[in-house]
């Protein structure tokens, strides 16, 4: 036999919490359509992303020193060779 669920509060789920001073001080600002505040505030100095380009031969020889450091992994580690 299953024993009852004692002195537990029941709390209706369509209870919706209180919105307080703070929920609307975080809350996104929109004029119009136009979203003017969300979220952190930017950086003053800001990263900015590298984009480089390789020559396929580099990409290659790079691809294939890579595949040699996992062999020489595996070497290590005595993991039978992949086919």
């Amino acid at each position: 036999m299953n024993k009852p669920n004692a002195t537990t509060d029941w709390v209706d789920p369509d209870d919706a919490p209180e919105l307080t001073d703070d929920f609307f001080a975080r809350a996104d600002e929109f004029i119009g359509d136009r979203l003017v505040r969300r979220g952190r505030p930017k950086a003053e100095i800001t990263k900015q992303s590298p984009t480089v380009r390789y020559d396929q031969e580099e990409a290659l020889l790079d691809k294939l020193e890579e595949l040699q450091d996992i062999e020489d992994m595996r070497k290590i580690q005595g993991e039978p060779r992949k086919p």
